[in-house]
């Protein structure tokens, strides 16, 4: 069996294909289930789906010819891409690295913002989603419940994540660097997780004047209260976007909310004023502009990369432990993987000295003659106790041995002295 992730990330695909292949709420349980049971030609034994604003990630274990094609086609099917396209930006791991990757990605070393820790969380999501749906096993159950620990350690034994900038934070810093924050007038889209940091930062930064809008009106009322800002109906949005210096989009609509239509008609009518535009939304909210607008400034996610960010030095710094943590998680995980090579052969070995244990009560209790059912049980337990302790070293020594790589002979000479291939 082979262990491997497939995907794409902010490092590897342009914002354009990664809010084609984003996976969001009900869509996530149902490619997983998809991808498990109809569009792979070789199915896995195991599968999940990691998904979020900078990365789609495939994680399966099954014996697969051809990898890269298969999840080529597998999301193109799903989600109507190109594959030629698709293939141009996917990255394959396996094995050992592909068990690396993700400690990485739980960690915060491989986020678009170095040691956010909103990535672990959705680790854990995507874990517990598969976990829930059946689609793990032993091998991904143990590689996700060992990165989650990874992550959690990285956070709390080191600095990676020590003054971190998340998204809706760095989205805050950029607007303070185009704006006065104090007299600025600021719409904000959206209610979600990402619109409440967005808005918790800004209001933090001493922002005054802020206007949420969202589809579900009493959402945006109880974010405008918990920031101290003001909601409207979703009616004023064309209103309050001629007013607003800033436009902040965080929803999790799948499709435009601004087209650049509505961009030209808002220039149009606001007399030369200035109009900031910060999307952080994947899909995006607002349609890219393809020529530029007089006093429109635009930026979507991937343009938080060049947000200055005067803590990441000391962050940086903590890489090295964050490593160490992630190579002792992840020795613990190959240990564990190597061990497992001896199980058929436990297995095995165990069966057959229950049955002649068995067979040697029954033999016992046949001599002699009328016992009653406790005395019968006390016989029984013995039995079985002696079993697990006959088990006990052999178990011990030939783990040890699997993961010193020698399990396999070790393995054959037990089937050879118990004669278990004659069974």
């Amino acid at each position: 069996m082979t262990l491997l992730v497939a995907g794409i990330n902010h490092r590897t695909a342009p914002l354009a294909l990664r809010e084609k292949l984003y996976l969001g709420g009900d869509m996530l349980a149902t490619n997983l289930r998809q991808l498990a049971s109809q569009h792979m030609p070789e199915k896995f034994n195991e599968s999940a789906i990691l998904s979020t604003c900078n990365r789609l990630e495939i994680y399966g274990v099954g014996e697969v010819e051809d990898i890269k094609r298969q999840v080529c086609t597998c999301l193109a099917r799903l989600q109507g891409i190109d594959e030629a396209t698709l293939a141009q930006h996917l990255y394959i791991y396996t094995d050992e690295v592909a068990a690396q990757h993700l400690m990485k990605v739980a960690c915060g070393l491989d986020s678009l913002i170095l040691g956010e820790q909103q990535i672990l969380g959705q680790v854990n999501t995507a874990y517990q989603l598969a976990h829930k749906m059946g689609n793990t096993g032993p091998i991904l159950n143990q590689l996700f419940i060992q990165a989650i620990h990874a992550g959690k350690r990285a956070h709390t034994e080191t600095h990676i994540s020590r003054h971190t900038t998340s998204i809706s934070h760095a989205a805050a810093q950029l607007i303070a660097q185009h704006v006065e924050l104090q007299s600025a007038r600021i719409l904000l889209i959206g209610a979600g997780d990402m619109a409440r940091l967005a808005g918790k930062a800004l209001a933090g930064r001493n922002a005054k004047h802020i206007t949420i809008i969202n589809r579900t009106y009493e959402r945006a009322i109880a974010l405008a209260e918990h920031i101290g800002g003001i909601a409207k109906p979703y009616m004023a949005l064309q209103e309050s976007a001629m007013q607003a210096d800033v436009i902040l989009t965080a929803t999790g609509a799948p499709h435009i909310i601004l087209t650049q239509a509505d961009i030209q008609r808002l220039v149009g009518k606001r007399g030369g004023k200035p109009l900031l535009l910060v999307d952080i939304a994947v899909p995006r909210n607002i349609e890219k502009l393809t020529a530029s607008l007089p006093n429109v400034t635009q930026y979507d996610i991937d343009d938080l990369k060049h947000v200055v960010d005067e803590h990441r030095e000391q962050r940086e710094a903590a890489i090295p432990q964050v490593e160490g943590i992630i190579s002792e998680e992840l020795a613990t995980y190959t240990a564990w993987l190597q061990s497992r090579a001896v199980v058929p052969i436990l297995k095995d070995l165990r069966e057959h000295l229950t049955t002649l244990a068995k067979q040697e009560v029954r033999q016992a209790l046949s001599k002699l003659g009328d016992v009653d059912e406790r005395e019968q049980q006390v016989i029984e337990r013995m039995a079985h106790r002696l079993v697990n302790k006959i088990l006990h070293e052999p178990t011990t020594r030939l783990k040890s041995h699997a993961v010193d790589g020698n399990g396999d002979y070790y393995a054959q000479a037990v089937r050879e002295l118990f004669a278990l291939d004659n069974k």
